[in-house]
């Protein structure tokens, strides 16, 4: 890459490239995050690591969502058997006409919320005749909360309904599957994000450049309103940025007013729509795993790799707790946490690699990623919410549209096009009136505010499917 002063005549995005543009060496990439980033955040990580950064024609995108009627039972009186049993007869909704009944022996049931644990059950047995026929179910997996847990949170009672989930059958002789209810349509809105880069329009000549062959200019006193930018962008896909209907903009043409459409941020789709696992002030367990993969069984999510992506206290704990589970506390390493094939100071093996990256548990790949953006006490690490503590965790799936029949990730960064020209990264000038007159008549600027200022623009969004598939992991105490 050459250096070269060569100098800009407008403030135009046709020649002059973002750094999300160029391909950078690891080693180099790792230098520019540490020296003007806050570290790899969420957004980083869909458009570099992922592939999950498309550009879309219009300024919103909807898609569609199936809506699924899930068979239930209605429990009527129950009975206690053990810790990992309990039986209990059905309600008189549950019997036709003929004392029939839909439950059979192998049908698995969830019982539970995110807060208790779900306890996946297996029904093993039915016994006598409407309106007394008997239903018994075994807990299966030890690392659930018992039934006798589930009894005492009230999950197991008279009135409550439960879901049929998956069942043991042979192949080809499983249950039936749920029946469909129309569709639920959501949108997703494209904003635009603004960062000041520093100097006005007319110092883009005194900058220095970098020509890139057959790619265009890249500045590097740039990168640091950009990754200002891209903190913005991450911000904006955890929490949003909502909308309460008060915001307008004047149309120039009609002189309407017209509501600006906001995201409300992937946290908040999955709080309304998905999952949660509560967490005390000791941080997550690798026990905790078994009631995120329950609740991921039951939406259909079964061996997929999901991304688990917390605040730097978040993933700390769960380190340690993680190591303590597998090893005990009494300090001792198993062979698996020897040392790392790694050199200090031109020294082998000088230190011990804790550090781990994926954890298998109940068939399901959790990969565990830090966000500094939750951490960073000037963006997301000041919210009451101790999104330091806080994680969220979605698997990293395509998601079909069943009205359009489109495949999508089901969760991208959408950067809007205009005649396929990117709207990803644009280099803006804002001029007040004496600005404009200053480069074009000559005349003197009033004030500071008058002159032109450079600006970093994106107009992105984050498109988030089938949020019901995704938990948030948070502190309870």
């Amino acid at each position: 890459m050459a250096q070269d002063n060569l100098a800009i005549a407008s403030a135009t995005t046709a020649v002059i490239k973002s750094m999300h543009d160029f391909a950078f060496t690891p080693q180099l990439i790792k230098e520019l995050y540490h020296t003007y980033g806050a570290g790899f955040t969420i957004v980083d990580f869909l458009r570099k690591c992922a592939g999950r950064s498309i550009m879309v024609s219009g300024d919103s995108i909807k898609h569609q969502e199936e809506a699924y009627t899930h068979r239930t039972i209605k429990i009527g009186t129950v009975t206690p058997i053990s810790i990992e049993e309990v039986s209990f007869t059905l309600d008189a909704d549950d019997f036709d006409s003929q004392g029939n009944i839909y439950p059979r022996v192998g049908f698995n049931v969830l019982f539970g919320d995110t807060i208790t644990g779900f306890t996946e059950a297996r029904l093993t047995s039915i016994v006598g005749t409407a309106p007394n026929t008997v239903l018994t179910f075994k807990r299966y997996n030890t690392n659930a909360p018992t039934m006798s847990a589930q009894i005492a949170a009230g999950h197991i009672a008279t009135g409550v309904e439960v879901t049929i989930g998956s069942s043991a059958f042979a192949p080809e002789t499983r249950g039936t599957t749920p029946t469909t209810r129309g569709l639920f349509e959501r949108e997703h809105f494209l904003q635009i994000f603004k960062e000041a880069i520093g100097f006005g329009g007319m110092e883009l000549a005194r900058q220095k450049w970098v020509e890139v062959q057959g790619v265009g200019l890249f500045n590097a006193e740039l990168t640091r309103g950009e990754f200002l930018l891209d903190q913005q962008e991450s911000m904006a896909l955890w929490m949003g940025q909502q909308n309460n209907n008060s915001i307008t903009q004047a149309s120039a043409i009609s002189g309407a007013n017209n509501t600006v459409g906001k995201t409300i941020g992937v946290w908040d789709w999955i709080d309304r729509l998905g999952g949660e696992i509560g967490i005390s002030s000791t941080g997550m367990d690798v026990d905790d795993l078994d009631a995120a993969a329950a609740y991921l069984k039951s939406q259909g999510i079964t061996s997929d790799v999901v991304l688990v992506m917390g605040g730097g206290s978040f993933l700390r704990k769960a380190e340690n707790n993680f190591i303590d589970k597998v090893n005990g506390t009494a300090g001792s390493l198993p062979e698996s946490f020897l040392q790392a094939e790694h050199t200090l100071n031109g020294q082998p093996g000088m230190f011990l690699d804790f550090g781990f990256k994926l954890v298998k548990k109940s068939g399901i790949l959790f990969c565990f990623v830090e966000d500094p953006i939750l951490s960073n006490p000037k963006l997301l690490g000041n919210s009451h919410m101790k999104l330091e503590d806080a994680a969220m965790m979605f698997p990293m799936s395509m998601y079909k549209d069943p009205k359009s029949g489109l495949n999508l990730p089901n969760l991208y960064q959408a950067h809007a096009g205009l005649g396929g020209y990117s709207r990803k990264r644009i280099v803006g000038m804002f001029a007040g009136m004496d600005g404009f007159m200053q480069q074009n008549l000559n005349m003197p600027t009033i004030s500071e505010i008058d002159g032109n200022n450079t600006h970093w623009l994106s107009n992105v969004g984050f498109p988030f499917m089938e949020a019901n598939k995704a938990l948030i992991i948070k502190r309870t105490s």
